[in-house]
């Protein structure tokens, strides 16, 4: 009815930390750098966890990214001297507390915004490309379409880690 078996201790805690390590070595995987830049994509899509790290990126190294596919979400924020199809894809920035804030963005056109009210919040896709509406080689997003969408759980992003 019993059986007896002999185990190997040694050999069990060797197997565990094999598989420990496996394991860990996973979760750094998933949690970090993959290896690929932006620039690998054909869709540049942006997150709550990745959205400051990409708005660097490309204000960094424009040429890189024009004529490249990118979908985001956000909220409209326009400025008195935006031209009428103009507006920030913005997401707040939080640097040291929720109480300050920071606005950061992509700047976009679309000639159907007037649709949507500031601070309203939309899913966008568009390309990248050239403008010298805010500075000479200043990179904006065409929207190619826009919808309007719920506010994320999670809608503040940290300052860039890259």
């Amino acid at each position: 009815m019993f059986v007896n078996l002999k185990i190997n201790v040694k050999v069990v805690i060797f197997i565990l930390i094999i598989l420990f390590a496996i394991l860990s070595a996973y979760s750094i995987y998933l949690v970090f750098d993959t290896g690929k830049s932006i620039e690998d994509y054909d869709v540049i899509v942006m997150n709550t966890d990745n959205f400051t790290n990409i708005l660097k990126e490309v204000h960094s190294h424009p040429e890189n990214y024009y004529g490249q596919e990118i979908r985001a979400s956000g909220y409209i924020f326009k400025l008195e001297d935006f031209k009428p199809n103009e507006f920030v894809l913005a997401r707040n920035m939080i640097v040291c507390c929720e109480a300050d804030p920071i606005v950061v963005g992509f700047l976009c056109k679309h000639d159907g915004i007037d649709k949507f009210e500031q601070n309203s919040w939309v899913e966008i896709e568009g390309i990248l490309e050239q403008s010298d509406a805010r500075g000479p080689n200043t990179p904006i997003i065409k929207i190619t379409k826009i919808s309007s969408s719920k506010i994320p759980k999670i809608s503040n992003v940290e300052p860039p880690t890259i």
